[in-house]
């Protein structure tokens, strides 16, 4: 049972102050043997060593602390220097502009002016110092004093300059007002010149400078005296001899009076050759005035202008009457040609969107509507739906509205553009400007659509967009890494993503070969790049701009060798208008069918490509002048799986199509408004609510009711009679077989 433990006086003292006696499992229970006592020795040993190495934690701690506070103060004195050195930069830069400001503090003749200079620049100098880190300021402050001397010898130079140019501009103001007088009575040359004289000489130049200032306003008094001569004399100052070696050279004529000889005799030949061609075109500027007066007034007010005025005029001579005349005849010509372009698009009928004449009429008409419409955009909408031309004019209009910096401009151009592409598709395609409204309306929904903004918002961003220095700015955003971490994600499958119409139908795939692909997915980034920048950042909007612009050139086509399956490159839905939303394209293959038709092909299927000749047409424009759509390539495949290729260009009648399709809808709304008036007809014979109420219909008896309603049920029970035995089959004349009965027979009992 183990060694009993005797309690006794003597080990009773060794248990003092212990709250439990020996043979209970507490601590002080083993101090009472060997191995307690060792266990108590090495539980003294660990305490010193953890005390130890407590102290070399602390200490490894602090040492650590000391250290990170070193790299921080490194830290903050790299920084600090790169603030004072900033400082320094953006005060160098600044230099220019205190000059600047202490130039337009600075007294006439510069006085002051370095004054000015230094005091501005130590003023500037004293807050930089101020606001600079305590750990950079000596770097400033060398760089500062080291500038200083500079900047005041620059100020000195300029001071000296500004000096002598006022000394320069004052003789000039001085020659400026006594030329103008000599000019108005040449009889006060001498006066006039002695008072320049006396100007320069009282001026602070220098005597090399007031030499050579003298004889230039002397020069130019003499220029002025020959000016004040009239014209007949300044006309004979210029004539031409010739030397024995055969060179011309202008000389004074003699026939000049002697006073005025002696007043120019100091003028060079080229001086004296000049005012005599002046003085030739004095001669017949009083014509040359009235005749432009003349044109300014058939421009602006045609209807006041008087042929017999013109042609009795003594002022102008026989060929400037004539320029007159036929500039007021074309003048008249053109309005009578813009009064019948009015009259023409006021009455119905189509004219063909690539007919010149027929454009040059809808232009005239529009130069004359545009400017005095109350509402030119419902005027241009109503000129279009009724005569399916677009004016160039008004496009031209809305091209200068594109590209404006007023917001107001820009929302006006993009509202009237966004219009016409939805007006008419024909008239689009046929005025040779389809893509530019169409961009600028994939623009402008982006903006109001997708991204939310105002109109007046939107315009505001367009209008911002166009100016260049904004611009410039932009073009950092393609360097950025956002934008380029978007560009690394772009690849095959991404552009195929585009064109998924959802989560329970299968995508297209983009091209059949990788080089396609790769084309596509290098076209795609390029407009995406060129779609951050016009849209200002922002790059979900750009990617949409992307995708709408990356799908006009890039799209399935059910006339594709490939199918509906495969995104194509230029397939014929970028060439072709879509001439409604019901038919779409079936005049394209109606005419394709028609053509293999007549050919007599045996084809399972076929296709519509572009040749080398497609982009020749498009860029000569979308629609030619008879009305048909670029030629393209019409291939089959045949019986033995092959593709085959039909001679001779594919292309469509547009023009024709477009008047078919038309009339149709003229047709519809004309058969939709018979409909209406018979509708309309109907109900207006029907009673009133005041006829019906007062005047009621008189009422069936029992009689009557019972009669029509046994009659219907009668009637509808012989049709169901009817429609059974259509049903069933006959019946056997021996009776039904399966049954005992006709087992039996009907003779036996």
């Amino acid at each position: 049972m183990g060694t009993e433990l005797r309690l006794s006086m003597a080990t009773l003292a060794r248990y003092s102050g212990t709250r439990q006696l020996p043979g209970v499992r507490r601590p002080q229970v083993i101090a009472d043997t060997a191995v307690g006592e060792a266990t108590a020795a090495l539980g003294r040993q660990i305490q010193q060593s953890a005390a130890q190495v407590g102290e070399l934690a602390r200490a490894r701690s602090e040492a650590e602390e000391r250290h990170q506070k070193k790299i921080q103060a490194a830290h903050q004195y790299q920084i600090d220097h790169f603030e004072g050195t900033k400082r320094l930069v953006a005060f160098n830069a600044s230099v220019p502009q205190i000059e600047a400001e202490a130039r337009k503090n600075t007294k006439p003749g510069g006085a002051g002016y370095v004054a000015g200079v230094a005091e501005a620049y130590d003023n500037e100098a004293k807050q930089v110092i101020a606001n600079t880190p305590p750990s950079a300021r000596p770097i400033i402050q060398r760089g500062l004093v080291a500038q200083r001397p500079q900047v005041i010898a620059r100020a000195e130079k300029s001071e000296r300059l500004q000096r002598v140019q006022h000394y320069r501009d004052g003789v000039a103001e001085v020659a400026a007002t006594t030329g103008a007088s000599i000019t108005a009575d040449p009889a006060t040359y001498d006066a006039a010149f002695g008072v320049c004289a006396q100007a320069i000489s009282e001026s602070g130049l220098a005597p090399t400078e007031k030499e050579v200032l003298l004889g230039s306003v002397k020069r130019e008094m003499q220029l002025k005296f020959a000016e004040g001569q009239p014209a007949k004399e300044r006309a004979k100052y210029s004539a031409v001899v010739e030397d024995a070696n055969g060179n011309s050279e202008d000389q004074p004529d003699q026939g000049l009076a002697p006073d005025i000889l002696e007043r120019t005799d100091a003028l060079t030949p080229k001086d004296m050759a000049e005012i005599g061609k002046k003085g030739q075109r004095d001669l017949i500027s009083a014509a040359a005035d009235k005749q432009d007066r003349y044109a300014q007034q058939i421009d602006t007010n045609l209807q006041d202008v008087d042929p017999d005025q013109i042609r009795n005029d003594p002022d102008l001579n026989e060929t400037q009457k004539d320029r007159v005349l036929q500039r007021h005849a074309a003048a008249m010509e053109e309005r009578d040609k813009e009064i019948d372009a009015v009259a023409l698009v006021s009455t119905k009928g189509r004219l063909n969107p690539v007919d010149p004449e027929a454009r040059g009429q809808v232009d005239r008409a529009w130069k004359v509507i545009g400017p005095n419409s109350p509402n030119p955009e419902a005027s241009l909408a109503e000129l279009v739906r009724n005569k399916g031309v677009i004016p160039e004019l008004a496009i031209k209009e809305i091209e200068a509205g594109l590209e404006g910096r007023d917001w107001q401009q820009v929302l006006a151009a993009y509202g009237r553009a966004s219009m016409l592409v939805d007006l008419d598709e024909v008239a689009l395609t046929g005025s040779g400007y389809a893509e530019t409204l169409k961009e600028a309306k994939s623009k402008w929904q982006f903006y109001t659509v997708k991204s939310g903004f105002s109109p007046e918002k939107a315009a505001q961003r367009l209008a911002a967009a166009n100016d260049t220095d904004i611009a410039q700015k932009w073009e950092v955003l393609l360097q950025s890494r956002p934008v380029q971490t978007r560009l690394k994600y772009i690849d095959a499958l991404y552009v195929e993503r585009s064109f998924d119409p959802g989560i329970f139908s299968r995508g297209p795939k983009l091209g059949r070969t990788a080089a396609e692909r790769a084309i596509a997915v290098d076209e795609y980034k390029k407009m995406f790049q060129d779609a951050i920048i016009e849209m200002g950042g922002d790059l979900n909007a750009a990617e949409d701009l992307a995708q709408e612009r990356f799908k006009r050139t890039w799209a399935p086509s059910r006339f594709s060798t490939f199918g509906d399956g495969v995104v194509a490159n230029f397939p014929v839905e970028t060439f072709y208008p879509k001439l409604s939303k019901e038919g779409g394209y079936d005049y394209v293959a109606r005419e394709a069918e028609k053509i293999l038709s007549e050919e007599g092909v045996d084809y399972q299927s076929y296709a519509i490509v572009f040749n080398e000749d497609t982009f020749d047409d498009w860029r000569k424009g979308p629609i030619d002048e008879r009305g048909f759509g670029p030629r393209m390539t019409l291939k089959y495949k045949g019986k033995d799986n092959k593709w085959h290729t039909l001679q001779g260009s594919f292309y469509v009648d547009i023009f024709g199509a477009a008047s078919e399709e038309y009339e149709k809808r003229e047709q519809a709304l004309a058969e939709r408004e018979a409909e209406f008036m018979a509708e309309s007809e109907r109900l207006k014979n029907l009673p009133s609510r005041y006829e019906r109420k007062h005047h009621p219909p008189k009422a069936k008896t029992a009689d009557g009711v019972y009669e029509a309603a046994s009659g219907a049920v009668v009637q509808g029970a012989e049709k169901a009679v009817d429609a059974i035995r259509d049903v069933l089959p006959d019946r056997p004349t021996g009776g039904d077989p399966r049954s005992k009965r006709a087992g039996r027979g009907r003779g036996k009992r």
